[in-house]
């Protein structure tokens, strides 16, 4: 009983207006600091107990979602994946129904998809189509650019056989356009995203390499 209390007390005081925007700085702070499912899971619990005291908020549900997306590309036992990224949906869905038309949820949507192809590669004949899809549709909700859409674009149409309109060449052109809009992207609040860069580096310079 008095372990229940506590979370009641402590969700609501996250609740409160201040105190919920430190909450989730810290939180997505913390979040960069580890690659592990492990710590991802956890960052994922934090955030689902934000998003359960400010139901209207998108920015808790949105990194609920994303911590569950970046579980399921950490997780090596395969049969995980899927009912990680069941619950990334309904956290994401949830984002977007309190946000519409945002590119950065529809960007993290797109890569649910492409997730779920790590667990079997044939499903990439439906969802990569689709994956590619909405991030189109991204670009179109932030046409001032938006560095995480490019980022996912450029990783899609590398992994594209030329003959499909994708290569090497192709994804690296696009993955140096999405460094180049890091460098001049500013997020709209504090608790925007703006996660990614150092990321887009180590693939210009992998791919680079090889």
């Amino acid at each position: 009983m008095a372990g229940v209390l506590c979370t009641l007390f402590a969700t609501i005081a996250i609740a409160q207006g201040p105190r919920y925007a430190e909450s989730m700085q810290k939180n997505i702070a913390a979040m960069y600091q580890e690659n592990s499912a492990e710590h991802y899971q956890k960052m994922a619990n934090n955030f689902e107990r934000i998003a359960n005291a400010e139901k209207n908020q998108w920015h808790p549900f949105y990194y609920a979602g994303y911590a569950l997306v970046m579980q399921a590309y950490s997780e090596s036992d395969l049969s995980k994946v899927d009912p990680i990224l069941d619950k990334a949906e309904e956290h994401l869905n949830q984002a977007a129904a309190l946000s519409p038309d945002n590119s950065e949820v529809t960007a993290v949507q797109s890569m649910v998809l492409s997730a779920r192809m790590r667990v079997d590669m044939s499903r990439s004949m439906t969802m990569g189509p689709k994956s590619s899809a909405m991030l189109q549709k991204a670009m179109g909700q932030q046409p001032s650019g938006n560095p995480r859409v490019m980022m996912n674009m450029a990783q899609n149409i590398y992994y594209t056989p030329e003959a499909f309109g994708g290569g090497k060449k192709k994804g690296i052109e696009l993955m140096q356009k999405a460094l180049a809009m890091y460098e001049s992207f500013k997020p709209a609040t504090d608790l925007d995203p703006n996660w990614g860069k150092p990321y887009v580096e180590s693939m210009l310079k992998e791919w680079n390499a090889n």
